[in-house]
């Protein structure tokens, strides 16, 4: 049986380094697809976080392994 209904938590840290994103939604696949956001954060980064980020964007790729690994 196909379930209908999901709730889901998802993630995205983006381009704008302003802090990790997180989500809580309700998610229905019948009859159509919808959702709805139970909960929404953005969680900033510190200021250590912060300088480290916008360094990778010059980081060679070692460096950027490093980075994503911490």
């Amino acid at each position: 049986m196909k379930e209908k209904q999901r709730y889901i938590i998802g993630q995205m840290s983006g381009t704008s380094i302003d802090g990790m994103d997180l989500v809580y939604v309700k998610m229905n696949s019948e009859p159509n697809y919808s959702f709805k956001i139970i909960a929404a954060e953005t969680f900033p980064y510190s200021k250590k976080w912060l300088n480290r980020l916008k360094e990778g964007f010059n980081a060679i790729e070692k460096e950027l392994e490093i980075l994503k690994i911490e």
